[in-house]
Parts: structure tokens; sequence; C-alpha cells
């Protein structure tokens, strides 16, 4: 018979006394799983029914189970009114083991702490989706966090997955494919209780003044592209013909309609729509993931209506990658006997310098290039509208000294409006 009084100083324990009765009572009944789950043995009354069950426990815990028609293993079961029946994916036992407590501890956490303190960074990203949002960037960040939890998701876990993921880019690419998308989705899941909103400061972005091409220099380009030679015998007469109407199209291409130079060589036959007034063309593979369409003037279209007939489904232009169609925009630029120029400098920053400088204002210039955001288009080409309103703001100072005296008006108004 036990006693639970005091015993004799004389008397020494050679084992710790076992815990008294009313010392366990406190203790959950998932005591048990949730160690298990953190990887320390579970007390050894755990197993021996000395735990008194409270009025609707779920004693039950979740299971391996392999079926017939597999060989992976299984997770069945209930757990706190979750029922689970999904695969583990791996025919492993430890590492099914291990899937097994990792879903166990998810279940448990969510009904302890509730789901705003348990939701995974995969689970808002189905929401950011339901939502409306865009799926493009969206993939290695879900291999990377996808059963992390959002409060794991730092701004310094973020700026580790920047080097690792995009090592080398510059904090544009990084501001656009990395943070942005983080962003979007964590205010999603912070609209719907998921998390707290985030607080994150994005890359710090060079600003550098871009430097577009004038048209001389775009005419001295056109005009050298019917002189480059290729090495004797490489290229028969008729494919050198062929590929300096390619590159002489390319080039318009570019300048007049502000593509990039991977979305124009993406362009294939059927894109061109030559019948249209006016004649127009289809960007299906853009940057920012938005087809846009784009009307062409007359030059760019007699250069297209040059070039060899192919069929509907191939390229238009014929390069194999933007590296090749660089390459032949920088052999021509040589011929021509102009500085090395790039394609996005003779395309698009000539494009919008075009624009701007003929009077069009930077909204116009975002919807004719199509860019994403009209931020982007001011960081790049806003000190060009700006000088020509700053130009327009001093003819007008002229015209005030220039023109004749004119007498005061009679009519005075007071501060209501009356005369």
């Amino acid at each position: 018979m036990r006693h639970d009084r005091p015993r004799p100083p004389h008397h020494r324990r050679l084992s710790p006394a076992p815990a008294r009765r009313d010392e366990r009572a406190h203790v959950p009944a998932d005591c048990a799983q949730v160690r298990v789950l953190y990887g320390t043995p579970p007390p050894a009354h755990a197993n021996r029914g000395r735990l008194p069950r409270r009025i609707g426990d779920a004693a039950p815990m979740l299971k391996l189970v392999r079926r017939t028609d597999s060989n992976h293993w299984h997770i069945r079961g209930t757990l706190r009114g979750v029922r689970v029946r999904e695969s583990t994916g791996t025919d492993s036992r430890p590492h099914a083991e291990a899937v097994l407590a990792r879903r166990q501890q998810e279940i448990l956490d969510r009904a302890t702490f509730g789901e705003a303190r348990t939701a995974t960074f995969a689970e808002a990203v189905n929401l950011y989706l339901d939502l409306g949002g865009d799926a493009r960037y969206l993939m290695p960040l879900v291999d990377r966090w996808g059963t992390w939890r959002l409060a794991a998701i730092t701004p310094l876990e973020i700026a580790r997955a920047g080097r690792e993921i995009y090592p080398g880019r510059k904090a544009s690419t990084l501001d656009r494919q990395l943070y942005t998308p983080v962003i979007s989705v964590l205010n999603d899941a912070a609209h719907a209780g998921l998390c707290a909103p985030p607080k994150i400061r994005r890359p710090k972005i060079e600003t550098r003044r871009v430097e577009a091409s004038d048209d001389a220099t775009i005419d001295a380009i056109l005009a050298a592209t019917g002189k480059i030679e290729w090495k004797p015998g490489s290229k028969g007469e008729a494919r050198m013909i062929a590929a300096r109407a390619r590159l002489r199209a390319l080039v318009l291409m570019m300048t007049l309609t502000g593509c990039r130079v991977a979305e124009a060589i993406a362009v294939r036959a059927r894109d061109v729509n030559l019948d249209a007034t006016p004649p127009d063309v289809l960007f299906r593979d853009t940057k920012n993931g938005d087809a846009r369409r784009a009307v062409m003037p007359p030059e760019l279209a007699a250069a297209i209506r040059a070039l060899p007939a192919i069929d509907t489904d191939e390229p238009l232009l014929g390069y194999a990658s933007r590296y090749t169609a660089a390459r032949a925009i920088r052999r021509a630029a040589d011929a021509a006997g102009v500085p090395p120029v790039g394609p996005h400098r003779i395309g698009r920053h000539t494009f919008a310098a075009r624009l701007l400088n003929n009077g069009a204002t930077l909204k116009d210039t975002k919807e004719a290039g199509g860019w994403k955001t009209l931020s982007v288009v001011d960081r790049n080409y806003g000190h060009l509208e700006r000088s020509r309103v700053e130009t327009a703001v001093l003819a007008a100072a002229d015209t005030r000294l220039t023109r004749p005296p004119t007498a005061p008006s009679a009519k005075v108004i007071d501060f209501k409006g009356k005369k």
C-alpha cells in the first residue's frame, strides 16, 4: 500500500518518487503525442492508462497503412476532428514516419493555436490565386516556402532567398520577381486574418538615365543591314538576301513598336495582320505576361512584306535566340560606323523617347509600349517629359513679356463672387 506521507529523514530513497496523481491530473491527453512529435520520449505513465480521460478527448492517433495498389505509405485516421486520407509520397518507412509526425504536428498546432498562427505559405498562395493574383514567379517561392508558416517568412529570409534563387541579379529583377509576389501574397493573407500585415522593405533600385538612339543612328543601321557580308560559301546568295531583309525588319519592329528583342523573335507569321487598317502585330510572349497588339507604320509593314514566305506557325524573323539577334544588330552597327548599341537602346528606349519628344504623355507611352505600371515609365523616361514641360513653361513666360500691354479690367469681383 502506497503512503503519501513524508518519510522520516533517516529513510533515503534510492530512486525518484513517482509523480503524484494530483500532479498528473492537469497533463493534457495529447501530451504523449506532442512529445513524440518534438522527438522526446513520452512519460512512463503515458502508456499505462494512468492519464484521466476527459469527456470528448480524441485519443486515436493517425497511422500509416499500405494499400494494395501502391507501394507508398498512406496516412489514415482522424485527429482532433480532422479526417486524414492522404499519401506520404514515399515507400520508405522512416521517411513516411517523418511525414506522419509533421502532419500530426500541423493538426495539433492548428487546433491549439488557431489557423492564424499555423497557416502555410502554400495556403496563402492558393488564397492569392483565388482572388485573381498573378501566378508568374510563384513556383520557385512555393518550392522553397510551401510548407513554411507565414510567420517564418521574415525580411531576412526573403533576402536570403533572393541571393539563392536569383544570384547576381539586379535590384529591379529582385523587386519584380521576388519582393512583389511575396508582398502580394502576404497582403492577401493579412486581409484574411492569416498573418500580421507584412513590413518588408523593397530593394533600392538605382535610378539611372537611359540613353536612346536618335533617328540618324537608326537610319545608318538600317542602311548597313544591306551591306553585311558573311564568310564566302557559308550561305547562298538567296539566304544572304533573306537574312538582310530579316535584320531590317527586326530593327524596324523594335524601334517603331517598342517591343523587346525576345518579343520580336517570338512573333509568328500568324501574328501579323497586314490586311488590317492600319496593319498590326500581336506580341504574345511579353515580359509582363500580358499579350499586346501594336500598330505597324507603313515602313515596317513594307519590310515585313519583303520577307520570304513561310508557314504561319514558323517564327517570322527566323532568329534562334535573342543573343543571335543582338549579335546581328551589333554587326550592323559596326558596319554603319556608329558606336555599339544594344537591342534595348535602339528599340524600347528610342521608341519611348520618340513618343515623348513628339508630345505624348507618360500615360500614352505606357499604353503604346505595354509597360506594366506608370511608375516604371516615369522612372526611366520621366526626365524627357519634364524637360518638355520646362520648355513649355519658359515659352509661356516669354509670351507674357512680348504681348502688348492691355488696360486693366474695370470689373471688380469681391470674395463672394458678386460684381
